[in-house]
């Protein structure tokens, strides 16, 4: 269920000819994505699929119109101004809300997907968390590949804006990562305890929406109490101010087209 955000995100910057293709394909995804943790009757699974796209046709035209905020925040800091403190910690703080308002909007879809569990399902989801958590972390524990891997999702990600890095920025971004393995591993922990204590809740037939919907909101960060994500946040700070000193005439052209051609389709959509 976390994976919602994230999973919409995918599909409005992926490289679908048309967004709205991308986006059509959200509720199978996203019912997949709960079915592998639970492993529901194709009866129950073919309802949540129901449940998520009611959710997402509800909400999709404000989804919509956030991600146009974020790319005109990203076009600011990146190409107009600096990607300074006040405008990075404005750009995450409502990147958290986005995440919380998209969480909050598919609160009826986790409602259905927690309804009446059986035994089964509920182990289902202990064994499938277990050995997502377990091949994290044996992966954490092994620096050289942890960085790589880490490494290699922060340069295809700017890669897709930019187009390809330069090999000075590509060791820029394996240096942020290696400084920061440990909070990295941290939060393959904290998503690993959150797991087993809503494994917890849905065993003993607890309340466990709203546990489960207070934990996957975003965090603003003013709010943040963990010192290990502050210093995280301030580092990934420092890193973008120095980063978007090495972006080339190039890259900055495949930036804006980038942002453009994305904001388009989203302006359609969000009529």
């Amino acid at each position: 269920m976390r994976e919602i955000f994230f999973l919409l995100l995918f599909l409005v910057l992926s490289s679908c000819s048309k967004i709205e293709t991308g986006i059509s394909l959200a509720p199978r995804l996203i019912t997949n994505k709960i079915d592998d943790a639970f492993d529901f009757t194709s009866k129950k699974k073919s309802s949540i699929k129901t449940q998520v796209e009611a959710d997402l046709t509800q909400s999709k035209k404000e989804i919509f119109k956030k991600f146009i905020r974020h790319l005109d925040q990203v076009d600011e800091m990146y190409l107009k101004k600096a990607p300074t403190d006040l405008l990075l910690t404005s750009f995450y703080d409502d990147l958290a809300e986005t995440q919380t308002f998209i969480i909050s909007n598919f609160k009826t879809t986790a409602e259905f997907t927690f309804k009446d569990l059986s035994v089964s399902e509920v182990e289902n989801f202990k064994s499938f968390s277990d050995k997502k958590y377990a091949e994290e972390l044996s992966l954490s524990k092994n620096k050289k590949k942890f960085v790589t891997s880490r490494t290699d999702s922060f340069v295809k990600f700017y890669e897709f804006f930019l187009d390809d890095l330069g090999e000075d920025q590509k060791r820029d971004c394996s240096d942020f990562v290696e400084k920061n393995i440990d909070y990295f591993a941290l939060r393959i922990k904290t998503r690993q305890n959150f797991s087993e204590a809503l494994h917890l809740k849905l065993l003993r037939k607890e309340t466990a929406l709203e546990f489960f919907i207070t934990n996957y909101s975003g965090v603003k960060f003013a709010d943040v109490k963990d010192l290990e994500q502050k210093k995280y946040l301030l580092d990934l700070f420092a890193f973008q101010r120095k980063f978007v000193t090495t972006f080339t005439s190039k890259q900055k052209e495949h930036l804006l087209n980038k942002i453009t051609d994305i904001k388009s389709d989203l302006l359609k959509l969000s009529l």
